[in-house]
């Protein structure tokens, strides 16, 4: 599966960036469609006070973009998540009562000529144990001539998604661009400093108690 245009990252992300008003609004009629949904009885609720959240991932980087080419041999038009978002869930009802408006959802736009269609979906929680990967129902759709990708998970596995992905972050941040880990040049202090400003500064890592998600605009980001 490809971007329907093959042209360069700068162009496939300034095509992300055009749509995002109309995807953000098409996704958020469907959330707030869970949200006031009484027909499906469910008493979960996400630590917000809401039955379903979306969060928009930021805009990729050209350069993010061509590294990740460079290192997997493809082409910018291999990346499927441009246009990314993630819906958190309290209940697994409750995602699947979402999957189910997601399809009607392409139903109807088929009837009227628009462009939306659900490419692929993966059951990530139908994985062998121990599972590699956050559970997840993960899908890519084609909307307005791009394909995009949803993730669907319940809050629970997003906090874990979100702690689990900290020593990444080290990971990523101490390389040098030919992958060597610069903290066995540095002194010990040092490399508690660079540790504690992840762990500081991350915006992955967000307390169980919290009162919400971060904005639409926070910086959340898949690798």
């Amino acid at each position: 599966m490809r971007q329907p245009c093959d042209g360069s990252a700068e162009l496939l992300i300034a095509q992300a960036k055009r749509l995002e008003p109309r995807l953000r609004g098409e996704f958020q009629k469907l959330v707030d469609s869970v949200n006031g949904d009484e027909s499906v009885k469910s008493s979960l609720c996400l630590s917000s006070g809401l039955r379903a959240q979306a969060v928009f991932g930021p805009a990729k980087s050209p350069t993010r973009v061509n590294d990740k080419c460079k290192e997997e041999n493809e082409r910018p038009s291999s990346v499927l998540d441009y246009s990314r978002l993630t819906v958190i869930f309290a209940d697994p009802l409750l995602l699947a009562d979402f999957h189910d408006k997601l399809r009607r959802k392409q139903a109807e736009y088929h009837v009227h000529d628009g462009d939306f269609t659900i490419l692929r979906v993966i059951n990530k929680f139908n994985q062998e144990r121990p599972m590699k990967q956050p559970p997840n129902v993960h899908i890519n759709f084609m909307f307005e001539g791009h394909v995009c990708e949803v993730q669907l998970i319940l809050e629970d596995f997003m906090l874990i998604k979100d702690y689990s992905h900290k020593p990444y972050e080290i990971v990523r941040l101490v390389q040098d661009q030919s992958g060597n880990n610069i903290l066995a040049q540095m002194t010990r202090d040092q490399r508690h400093k660079v540790i504690e400003h992840v762990i500081a500064e991350g915006v992955y890592c967000r307390h169980p108690g919290a009162a919400s998600y971060p904005s639409t605009d926070a910086h959340l980001e898949w690798h």
